[in-house]
């Protein structure tokens, strides 16, 4: 219940992901990538951990982004994730996660998904990770964890600077997947040269669709941002591109 004199203003432009080091290690492998994606209690976690303030992931943007193509929502399949590994011939598998203890949810999210992959035979070890730490990290592919549970939004409400930055082989340091594909590397460059923007769109769409299908990265949710603020003050309803308060336009009533 919102105070009186208290107005909240909603903002869907940053999302909770797990990442993958899809270049080394057993994450290179998209049968085990599969089959965590598949593992994942998606529902209970929004709910449980995010209060519900939020919608499931349905591809690697958040939700209030443009250029989405139609993809899937995510969901949990315990049954289909164990055929997955069953059929790879992998088993016994122990992977590493790293998460922000710094924000309770990503603690609480961690723990969830180590106990939902025990429930399909891998073993995850929780490893805390200081943010600067985890940057450091992301300047080599080979040092990329082979899971991190990070939350992450638009830098600018062009949904093709997010693409290139988390998906081009070349965007070592942001791209938090050491993500690497020459079809997808192809597309964004023409993108880059193309001037027509529903072509570009286009090309972004393809982007990300084949991501999804390599399951390249672990979409959760879309994450609404929450800010209660004063009817004497204007333009809290505004937003950054990625998702913060555009500061620049608040005033205050006479």
């Amino acid at each position: 219940m919102v105070s009186a004199g208290l107005k909240v203003a909603s903002s869907a432009t940053s999302a909770a992901y797990v990442y993958f080091n899809d270049s080394s290690g057993p994450t290179a492998n998209p049968a085990v990538r599969e089959a965590i994606t598949l593992a994942y209690d998606y529902s209970g976690g929004l709910a449980k951990f995010r209060g519900g303030a939020g919608s499931l992931a349905d591809g690697p943007l958040p939700a209030s982004m443009s250029c989405r193509p139609t993809l899937p929502t995510v969901k949990q399949d315990l049954t289909k994730a164990k055929k997955v590994l069953a059929d790879a011939g992998l088993a016994n598998l122990t992977l590493t996660m790293r998460f922000q203890p710094a924000f309770s949810e990503q603690a609480q999210e961690a723990t969830l998904l180590q106990s939902n992959l025990k429930q399909i035979g891998i073993t995850v070890k929780l490893q805390p990770i200081a943010f600067a730490d985890y940057l450091t990290l992301l300047g080599k592919f080979s040092t990329v964890p082979q899971l991190m549970l990070a939350t992450d939004a638009a830098p600018y409400p062009d949904a093709g600077v997010m693409v290139s930055q988390e998906f081009s082989s070349k965007a070592v340091g942001t791209n938090k997947d050491a993500y690497s594909d020459p079809q997808v590397d192809s597309l964004l460059a023409k993108a880059t040269s193309e001037p027509d923007a529903a072509e570009r769109c286009g090309l972004y769409k393809q982007v990300q669709t084949l991501v999804t299908k390599d399951h390249g990265v672990m979409p959760l949710y879309t994450v609404d941002s929450l800010t209660a603020y004063s009817n004497g003050v204007q333009g809290a309803g505004l937003r950054a591109p990625n998702g913060s308060l555009a500061v620049a336009s608040l005033r205050l009533s006479e």
